[in-house]
Formats: structure tokens, sequence, C-alpha cells
């Protein structure tokens, strides 16, 4: 085991911690860009293939943000799930399916 683990293990059982709990979002497991928002060139690309989108990619990046931040403003807790988000762009209710399918 690593220093840090031992280290961890040390401090919870000295201090009478009885149990430790961790959360673990499936996005830090397998989101494989570099930044959450890249995820949204992808979308586009993905969906332009068989689709025709009226705007470019950051154009497509700028709605989804704003959506996000108005799904946020929107919502009395502070998680909020992809549908949530989609509600808020102005995709028809095909258009919003096929993005939330493939992001």
């Amino acid at each position: 085991m690593s220093k840090l683990i031992n280290t961890i293990i040390e401090y919870v059982n000295s201090n009478g911690i009885e149990t430790v709990s961790f959360d673990i979002f499936d996005t830090i497991i397998f989101r494989n860009v570099s930044c959450p928002s890249d995820i949204f060139e992808i979308c586009h690309r993905l969906f332009s293939k068989n689709n025709h989108l009226p705007f470019n990619a950051s154009e497509f990046s700028r709605i989804r943000s704003e959506a996000e931040k108005k799904a946020r403003l929107n919502e009395m807790s502070s998680e909020i799930f992809l549908d949530d988000i989609y509600r808020f762009t102005p995709f028809s209710d095909s258009v919003s399916e096929e993005l939330y399918r493939i992001e």
C-alpha cells in the first residue's frame, strides 16, 4: 500500500472513526477528455455525422453551457441531471434526445 493510504488508515484507526465513505462519480472514471466541456465538441461532431445543426461546434458548446447554467439556477438542489440541462436548450425534442444519448 502507498504511504498515503497507510497514513489515512492510521489516522482513522487512531481517532476512533468507524466508517469512511467515498463518493465516486462515473464521470471521473469514464470521461476521456481533459476538460468536461471538451465533450461538447465531440457531441457536435458525432451528431453532425447523420444530422444537421445550424451552428458550429463552438456555438453548440456555448448553447450547451448556457443551458446548464439555466438548469442550475432553476433547480432547488445543487445536483442537476443531463435531462434537466437539455430542457433548457432551444433544440427540438428529437434533437435533444439524440444529443442527450450521445453525451
